[in-house]
């Protein structure tokens, strides 16, 4: 159960055991009030395993990477493809960010450089689906409490139609 306790002059932190045993601490608030509230969230998340240790939440793609790709039960070109994609273009961008600062936009606005870059369309899909399978795979050890990576709602309006419609809206597209 976690509790809260003076952490210096008018600032109050809140302590919990984890996992192993020891003792974590999260700082930084400026009232009992405010440490009792994340406490209520924190109990909250954790009831509904969506509670992320800020600990393993500092876990880099770099320390990460490894340990998954020596999970994967793949093909052998499959696999050669990944490690492929982690050493040429992933890790280099990625290796010592934290799984808790990942976000959907950083990720999405390195995915534009990825294709401005001149690979081929399905290189970049093929980095991204590799990306978005690590971090899938994240969040059941508890390093992230979702995939960042949020599946693309829309296209470019003229990636959607086909030649006829394009020439109906625009007759000069050809």
């Amino acid at each position: 159960m976690p509790w809260t306790e003076p952490a210096g002059d008018d600032t109050w932190r809140v302590r919990y055991r984890r996992t192993d045993g020891t003792k974590g601490a999260i700082s930084g608030f400026p009232t009992p009030d405010a440490a009792e509230d994340h406490i209520s969230t924190m109990l909250h998340e954790q009831r509904t395993g969506t509670w992320i240790d800020p600990e393993d939440g500092r876990t880099t793609i770099a320390e990460f990477a490894p340990a998954w790709l020596d999970s994967l039960d793949i093909d052998q070109r499959t696999e050669e493809n990944y490690r492929s994609f982690l050493k040429v273009h992933i890790l280099p961008r990625w290796d010592n960010t934290a799984f808790a600062e990942l976000t959907n936009l950083g990720i999405r606005t390195w995915e534009k450089k990825l294709r401005a870059s001149m690979l081929a369309k399905t290189t970049v899909d093929s980095i991204i689906k590799c990306f978005s399978l690590l971090l899938s795979d994240a969040v059941p050890e508890k390093l992230i409490a979702a995939n960042p990576l949020v599946a693309r709602r829309r296209e470019r309006l003229g990636d959607s139609l086909s030649p006829q419609v394009r020439t109906m809206i625009d007759p000069h597209s050809q």
